[in-house]
């Protein structure tokens, strides 16, 4: 049963005013339909099914089958192959492009024109025209949606290279200046302008790419990224005959060849043989088949040249002769009005045919991922984000050491280390198709903290941290500026720690210290006396005997502004000259031995 996300392929127009219409599940002949053209086409539905328009590449007519306003000189080759595709901008609901190109490698190129559906009381008005994107192209045209089933990838070859060139169509546009290009395969070349002929198909999956390369009788198989838009591993197929149609079955395991001259053959090739040239089973000899479309009953239909009737392929998926093709299998023409086909068939963006559109999953995913960071410190949290490429059901992340350990959330936050260590991470991926799974041995490298600080206090405000690489003091739960030293004096009371760093800027908190504030504090019975004049300070010592004491003088905020050398107390009695700072304010004085310390608060 075709799904009603399907209809846009659900009614055809081409040839000489053949129609058909697919909404009932089987292909009905349409009457009414304007077009007389002798190549390629394309038609459009909205999702109900009902005909939006229709093109040759050169007229566009309405759902009334009336031309469009400024419907008519579009740039399209009028005996293209494919010389139309239509395309919805995404994320619009009424802007449509026509992509067109030139016959034979003509001057007018690969364009495109802008039909705005709200315009005519919504019969739709070609709003832009003939925008000129690539000059010199063969008459291929193909298209399938991005692997985000949101974007469209429009393909072109051109002529005379190897090059396709892939334009992505967003919500803002074509990416007209920025196409993707590969080189790929045969070389199209300009010996005959019959190497412009030749059908370009997408499979539904949008993962291979055909092309049939006419009077050079090649076709040439493809991988497609339909993420990047870029192609390779060509595939060469020969063939005695001239190559034009070409078609994937729905299940993308089989491909359909058209030869039409000299001797005319309709070819199957399994596309899963380990040799696919060798796996061809010759269905019809008949003369003229042309044009290969897949439909939305899952048949492929094919053309015969200006006949009231269409081959069918009944059961494409199935291998040989059990595909049931009958070369008179649908009547364009069953009242005889004179309808008849050309040599080509609408052409569409061939994921509309895939049975899961719009959601469509042809591949097993391929796990791929990133973390916030991959070092860290130990007690410290990291973030990680899937990159997978793909559609993806289901995730899930380990994480040994870590809390969580695990996840099945596409990107998980917040994954805690607490302890160091090299850790490993894995990521399983799934969807309907399997799974793929990503181990990464050793991602995490967890570092070790330094070891809380101990925190000595002298005088009561003088606090000394151990050894470490940097520091930071804080006073009620907030940083001192400037209090980046080994020692912190206290300027006012409360609860001081400090945060130590080591090389690698991981971190350990001392515990709290409740400082009151004192002015000044003797350790030992040093006795000191300190007098000023207008360039220094004369610190004196008394009453204290040692061979090894210094003298510092620091900041508000712990700097070292002097110290000196160790000196000896030998006679009970030293004194020691400071110049005085630049600028007055608060500074701390410190006296300190082997057995005996001082501080005090000074202001000048």
């Amino acid at each position: 049963m075709q799904g009603r996300a399907q209809r846009q392929v659900n009614q055809w127009y081409f040839g000489v005013l053949a129609g058909m219409d697919f909404n009932s599940g089987s292909p009905v002949a349409l009457t009414g339909g304007m077009i007389n053209t002798n190549e390629g086409c394309a038609a459009i539905s909205d999702t109900a099914g009902s005909l939006l328009f229709y093109t040759d590449g050169v007229t566009v007519w309405n759902r009334q089958h009336a031309q469009m306003p400024n419907g008519a000189g579009l740039n399209g080759g009028i005996s293209a192959t494919q010389s139309a595709l239509i395309a919805p901008q995404p994320g619009n609901d009424s802007l449509y492009y026509i992509f067109t190109v030139d016959e034979i490698g003509g001057p007018k190129g690969f364009c495109y024109s802008i039909v705005n559906m709200k315009l005519d009381s919504g019969r739709g008005d070609v709003a832009m025209k003939n925008t000129i994107v690539l000059n010199n192209v063969t008459e291929k045209l193909a298209g399938v949606f991005h692997a985000n089933n949101h974007d469209i990838w429009i393909m072109v070859h051109e002529w005379g290279t190897d090059a396709f060139f892939a334009y992505l169509l967003t919500d803002t546009g074509l990416t007209a200046s920025n196409p993707v290009i590969s080189h790929a395969g045969t070389i199209h070349n300009t010996q005959v302008i019959q190497n412009t002929y030749g059908q370009m198909k997408f499979n539904s999956c949008g993962n291979r790419l055909v092309a049939a390369i006419a009077y050079q009788d090649t076709v040439d198989i493809f991988d497609f990224d339909n993420i990047s838009g870029t192609v390779s591993n060509p595939i060469t197929l020969s063939f005695a005959d001239h190559v034009y149609g070409a078609e994937f079955s729905p299940d993308n395991s089989k491909l359909y060849i058209s030869c039409y001259d000299p001797a005319a053959t309709l070819s199957q090739f399994d596309l899963n043989a380990p040799n696919i040239q060798g796996s061809a089973t010759i269905l019809s000899i008949t003369p003229d088949i042309y044009a290969l479309q897949l439909g939305p009953d899952h048949k492929i239909y094919a053309t015969k040249s200006f006949s009231q009737f269409l081959g069918v392929i009944n059961d494409p998926d199935l291998a040989g002769i059990a595909c049931n093709y009958v070369d008179m299998g649908f009547d364009l023409d069953p009242n005889f009005n004179g309808i008849t086909s050309s040599l080509g068939l609408p052409g569409f963006i061939q994921s509309y045919f895939h049975p899961d559109f719009p959601a469509v999953l042809c591949n097993m995913p391929v796990a791929s991922m990133q973390s916030s960071d991959t070092t860290l410190c130990e007690k410290n949290c990291i973030d990680f984000t899937d990159l997978t490429a793909g559609t993806v059901t289901s995730w899930q992340w380990l994480f040994p050491g870590a809390v969580p350990s695990s996840d099945t959330v596409q990107n998980p936050t917040n994954i805690c280390y607490n302890t160091y260590g090299s850790f490993d991470v894995t990521l399983i991926v799934t969807n309907i198709l399997g799974s793929d799974t990503l181990f990464l041995p050793g991602f995490i490298t967890v570092l070790q903290s330094p070891p809380i600080p101990s925190v000595s206090v002298i005088g009561g405000d003088t606090m000394i941290s151990s050894m470490a690489f940097s520091y930071q003091w804080y006073l009620n739960g907030l940083p001192i500026a400037g209090a980046t030293n080994q020692l912190y004096i206290a300027t006012a009371p409360g609860n001081y720690y400090v945060v130590v760093s080591d090389s690698n800027g991981c971190e350990s908190s001392s515990t709290g210290i409740v400082v009151s504030g004192v002015d000044e504090a003797a350790v030992n019975g040093m006795q000191v006396s300190v007098t000023t004049d207008n360039q220094s300070l004369t610190v004196s010592v008394t009453g204290y005997r040692e061979e090894e004491i210094s003298f510092q003088l620091f900041n508000l905020i712990g700097g070292e502004l002097y110290r000196s050398g160790k000196k000896g107390v030998y006679n009970g009695s030293v004194n020691e000259k400071i110049p005085l700072p630049p600028s007055g304010g608060m500074y701390f004085l410190v006296v300190s031995g082997r057995k005996a310390y001082y501080n005090r608060k000074l202001v000048f």
